[in-house]
Parts: structure tokens; sequence; C-alpha cells
């Protein structure tokens, strides 16, 4: 009961200043800011992962975004908000753009599929410049961020440079990574973005070091995604399939992002459709209804991409 008043506790020395100490319009929103979004933020990230709905969903991640970015005007610095913002981008491409890229793509509609490509491409660069702006509020970060946007990259001290990348700057480096790693993924034409793999490998080693169980094992997805590519560009069976069970044993099955990401890259990789289409069938067969309500956005976005794939499983394996 205490934890659902909060808000108005945090909020009452802001109105107090309000009214007794003539302080400026600015710093009393900015001092709002500080004390009432870190509430705010940590129970929407909750409610939206917890809904069922996708018109709901991609409807209020557009919507709370402008807002974020209108709460960020009066507090640029705010690093909650930066990777907040971060994460709504890379969510919004990923759950809802790419998927009408992919749609499209699969109905031979090629000026739709560029459009929507273009699109994930822009929003992940935009989600990527939030991760940097957030990484840039320590000097670790700062510097680190130099470097890898540098016209010389070093990978040494690249390497060496994430290693002072700390805890609190874990989610600032995940959100940037996974939004790059994404604009990485459907921009495989690019030959000069394809030239910055190792430094998106580099960056989800130091993700794994710091915590590999974030967001459901987010991280040892990516890394089996990675090893989901051709052995030219680093890919390998044996690597790949074990950290997709490995994610499995983190979230105990429950995250059925695993399982889709698996079918649509390891099985298209590595020649296994009967597989694919096996997995593709359990997705969308799979009773959640049990589960912890904190999966239920993500299985439901995986069932509506199964369910594409499967409709076009002879294309894709």
């Amino acid at each position: 009961m205490f934890y659902r008043f909060k808000p108005f506790i945090l909020i009452m020395p802001v109105i107090f200043s309000i009214v007794f100490c003539g302080c400026s319009r600015q710093w009393v929103i900015s001092q709002g800011i500080e004390f009432v979004v870190p509430v705010i933020l940590e129970n929407g990230l909750d409610s939206f992962l917890k809904e069922s709905d996708l018109i709901v969903a991609e409807s209020g991640i557009t919507s709370n975004l402008k807002l974020m970015e209108v709460l960020l005007e009066s507090n640029p610095n705010n690093q909650l908000l930066l990777n907040h913002i971060a994460f709504g981008y890379c969510a919004y491409a990923i759950s809802f753009v790419e998927y009408e890229m992919e749609k499209a793509g699969f109905e031979e509609n090629e000026e739709k599929e560029l459009y929507h490509r273009e699109r994930a491409r822009n929003l992940y660069l935009r989600a990527k410049n939030y991760g940097f702006r957030s990484l840039k509020l320590t000097p670790d970060g700062n510097k680190f961020v130099e470097q890898i946007t540098s016209k010389k990259i070093d990978m040494d001290a690249i390497k060496a440079q994430l290693k002072q990348i700390s805890a609190d700057q874990h989610q600032a480096l995940f959100w940037t990574t996974i939004s790059w790693g994404s604009y990485l993924q459907i921009s495989r034409d690019n030959i000069s973005e394809l030239a910055m793999v190792p430094i998106f490998r580099l960056m989800n080693q130091r993700i794994q070091e710091l915590d590999m169980q974030f967001f459901f094992g987010m991280p040892v997805m990516i890394d089996a995604m990675l090893y989901a590519m051709p052995p030219m560009i680093g890919g390998d069976e044996i690597e790949s399939n074990k950290k997709f069970d490995m994610v499995s044993d983190i979230n105990n099955g429950r995250c059925l992002l695993n399982p889709l990401f698996k079918a649509r890259f390891f099985c298209t990789q590595f020649d296994y459709p009967e597989a694919g289409v096996a997995i593709l069938k359990d997705i969308i067969n799979k009773d959640t209804s049990m589960w912890p309500k904190e999966y239920t956005l993500m299985n439901t976005i995986a069932k509506r991409k199964a369910r594409l794939y499967l409709k076009y499983a002879d294309e894709i394996f």
C-alpha cells in the first residue's frame, strides 16, 4: 500500500518549492523530473511488458517516447530518461517496424520494404545516439564513445576502455549495443557497416561480464545470433546452439523470442529447415497464460512473428 502513494510523497517537495520558495519554473520542473520520473518510468516499463494487445502497445510506446523527450528537454543529463528513450526507440523498431519490413519483403512489395527498412535503421540510430548521450555522462563512458566514433579505430584501446565501464553504466551500454547491433543486422548488404561487427562483439562481451542475465538473458541471446552468422565473419554452429540453450536456462524457456531467433537465424544459417518449422509451430501453440506477466508483450510479439515466418517457411528455410 505504501508503494502506491510513493509518487505523491515524492512530488510534495516540488509543490512546496513552488508555493513557498519562489524558485524558477525551470528549476522546479527539473527537480520534479528527478523526484517523480524514476518511479513513473519503472512502473511504466513493467506495465508495458505486461501488455497483451499489440495495437495498444504500439500506440503507447510512441506517445510515451515523445513525452519522455519533452521531459528530457528540461533535464538533458537525466541518465534514466536517456536509457528509457534508447530502450523505447529500439523496442519500437524491433517489435513493430521490422515486422512491417519483413512482411513487405515476403509479399515482394519492394517499395514498402525499403521504406520500413529505412525507418528501422533511423530509429536504431536514434536509440544508439541516446545511448551514447547516457554513456558520455561519465568520463570513462565519454572516452569510450570518442574511441568508437573516431576515424581511426584502435581495437586494443577500445577493449581496454570497455573494462572501465562500470555497473552503473550497464544499461546505457546495453541499449547502445542492442540498437547498434540491430542496425547492423538489417544492414548486412553494406560492407562498411559489417566492418563494425568486431566492436559490437566487444561491447556485448562487456555487457555479459557485467550482467549476462539482464533483460531475460538478452545479452547471451545477442551472442547466440552473432554466432549464427557465416563463418567468415565469426559464425560458429556449436557456440550458437550452446548460447541459445543458455538463454533458455536463464529465463526458464519463458521468453519465446529466444526460440524465434533460433529458428530465424540459427536454423536458416546452418540449414535445419525441419527443426526451424517445428520451433515456429511450437511457439504458436505454446500456452503462456500461466506464465509470469512480464513476458506477455515479448511472447505476443514472438507469436505474431512466428506466424509470419511459418507462412513463408519455404522462402525462409
